[in-house]
Formats: structure tokens, sequence, C-alpha cells
């Protein structure tokens, strides 16, 4: 159980960076760069589900 949390705690937030900073930015980044950032920005908050708290974790986002 102790391997199980380690892993789920080192491997969710490793593959949260390589999706959102990886991917997805890599995808945009021709885009410009404020359509990068406010587009992933946008992605990572809806990604998480903050409703009430949408606008601010968008801000942080990026």
């Amino acid at each position: 159980m102790t391997a199980a949390l380690v892993l789920g705690a080192l491997l969710t937030p490793l593959g949260e960076e390589l999706l959102f900073r990886g991917v997805l930015v890599n995808a945009l980044v021709r885009c410009g760069p404020w359509a990068t950032v406010l587009v992933s920005s946008a992605v990572f908050a809806c990604a998480h589900g903050v409703d009430h708290l949408l606008p601010a974790a968008y801000a942080l986002a990026g």
C-alpha cells in the first residue's frame, strides 16, 4: 500500500506535467505565446473540475 501511495504521489504530477506542459503546450506553441498560455491554462483548469474556483485556477495555472 505504501508503494502505491508513493507511486501515485509521484506519477500523477509527473503525468500531468508531461500532458499539460509537454504535449499541449508543444501543440499550441505555433499559435503564439498568449494563445498557448490562455488555452493551456483553461484546459488545465477544466480538467481539474474546479467549478466555483475556475477563475482563480485559470489565473494561477498560467
